[in-house]
């Protein structure tokens, strides 16, 4: 199951528990975007078409419960493939805002009935659960260094109806920060890029378990960051002793081969004899190994070094 799944599954789940007003709103949601109309004894019929069998199901319960509607479901199976098909009849359509009549004719409202706080939150839910879709980088399964590379949050609402699309932005903003909107094909993508509001907005659909999920991958990826960091940081500590190390030497060598190293000091020498034996160790372990400081053994090798470049 991928994730988005998992967050339309919490989502669907608790449905039950909203009130009557709420779960209308998320039917409305539901078939406002995604259904086909079908003229029916005068009156217009909404069919929904999914793959989502929870989602059917949830739309038919809503129908049936606060509607007084009974839906009729059709499934249908092609190999690994289902489909969903849930005609609903001309009441739920009128009672939910998508049609009105006017001079007598029915017709199709090109906007969204006006309704409180709580029900655009349902709203929200109805949409994402049809048209929506969010990815995060996959948790690790193994250490850190088998961590999923970089990847994108991503949360979007493909929306086909585009007369609802000023009012859905309204509606979407009015509860989380971030939505940024822009046109596919024939659809209108409302989304979100950043991880912190894609929290926000798994808290205001009631995913808990994703807005889990999603502060599990961040505290990975952070700690994966921090001991890139520290690597990288390692990794150039290694290569700048290297190159010290590598022209300390050459300049004792070249010291040694022209007869000037046994003319100097025995404090000079003693360093130049502990470099040529100890190729690879920091300043740190040479003035460990010599009983004198850090900073006494880096003057005495950038003596050498200085020497060594005299004619």
């Amino acid at each position: 199951m991928t994730y988005a799944q998992s967050v339309k599954d919490e989502i669907l789940k608790n449905m039950k528990g909203l009130r009557a007003c709420c779960q209308q709103s998320f039917l409305l949601a539901v078939l406002g975007g995604s259904s086909s109309f079908n003229l029916q004894n005068g009156q217009l019929c909404p069919t929904l078409t999914t793959r989502d069998e929870k989602l059917a199901q949830v739309s038919c319960d809503i129908a049936q419960k606060h509607l007084s509607s009974t839906p009729q479901l059709v499934k249908e199976q092609k190999g690994k493939h289902q489909k969903f098909d849930v005609t609903f009849d001309g009441d739920v359509a009128q009672k939910l805002g998508l049609v009105q009549t006017v001079d007598g004719a029915v017709e199709i409202c090109d906007t969204i009935p006006p309704m409180s706080n709580c029900c655009k939150t349902a709203f929200i839910k109805g949409l994402f659960c049809t048209f929506g879709s969010v990815t995060i980088p996959k948790p690790a399964q193994g250490s850190i260094a088998d961590m999923t590379p970089s990847q994108s949050y991503h949360l979007e609402i493909a929306l086909p109806k585009v007369a609802w699309c000023d009012q859905v932005l309204e509606i979407l903003t009015s509860v989380v920060d971030g939505f940024k909107v822009t046109e596919r094909e024939e659809s209108v993508l409302f989304y979100l890029k950043d991880a912190e509001h894609i929290g926000n907005m798994l808290v205001a659909m009631g995913a808990v378990a994703g807005k889990l999920m999603l502060e599990n991958v961040l505290v990975e990826r952070s700690i994966r960051n921090n001991a890139n960091r520290q690597a990288n940081c390692i990794s150039a500590n290694i290569d700048k002793t290297v190159a010290a190390s590598e022209k300390q030497i050459l300049a004792i060598q070249k010291l040694k081969n022209n007869g000037k190293l046994q003319k100097l000091s025995d404090e000079l020498k003693e360093v130049a004899e502990a470099r040529l034996n100890n190729p690879e160790a920091t300043l740190l372990e040479l003035a460990t190994r010599l009983n004198l400081t850090k900073n006494c053994v880096n003057k005495r090798l950038y003596k050498l070094i200085e020497l060594s470049q005299k004619k």
